[in-house]
């Protein structure tokens, strides 16, 4: 199994599934790979040059339909077989714990005096459902979502980390992926 995300995924497949298919005698073993980074497109190139490998199976996300109409890889949900729905992830914004941003009313407000006001870190690749949100918000308090200063990065932790570092505003992704650094006190959840 091959996934191109951070903690939660480890945590899932690694526990929840390997577990899950062992006890049910469905796989004698398992081996989790992590190849994390481009949207997806390190993990989906992985599994694509295993092609006729019944054996690498991939979790895909949106990136895997959005990178190709992007530019950003040449892979496309055809050089893949679909096997079925297996979950789906929460998204949240988060700014710094120290930011004057305390809620989503905040950054509405932010957006409506001056959409490029603020930086907004969407992870690892436009067209996901992290830019989706941050779209969605805008184009729902008025604001036109094409004048918002999004920004990618290689992938959630890089996202995270700019963001503690001051470099970014704020950042759209996975709840997940943001709760770590919301329990620990570096960044709030609004």
């Amino acid at each position: 199994i091959t996934y191109g995300d951070l903690e939660f995924r480890r945590v899932l497949f690694r526990s929840i599934l390997q577990r899950v298919w062992q006890d049910h005698k469905w796989l004698d073993s398992s081996s989790v790979v992590n190849k994390v980074g481009g949207g997806g497109s390190l993990t989906y190139t992985y599994v694509t040059q295993r092609s006729g490998d019944a054996h690498a199976v991939a979790v895909a996300r949106t990136a895997l339909l959005s990178n190709q109409i992007l530019g950003l890889s040449n892979l496309n949900h055809n050089d893949v077989t679909a096997l079925g729905l297996i979950g789906d992830e929460a998204m949240a914004f988060a700014v710094r714990a120290d930011s004057p941003i305390k809620s989503l009313r905040d950054l509405v407000a932010r957006w409506k005096a001056d959409p490029q006001s603020l930086s907004i870190s969407i992870g690892s690749a436009r067209g996901s459902t992290t830019h989706f949100l941050a779209a969605r918000v805008a184009r729902l308090a008025g604001v036109d979502p094409r004048r918002l200063k999004l920004i990618t990065f290689g992938g959630s932790a890089d996202s995270i980390t700019n963001l503690l570092g001051g470099h970014i505003d704020g950042a759209s992704l996975a709840f997940n992926s943001l709760l770590r650094q919301h329990q620990a006190g570096g960044i709030r959840i609004i």
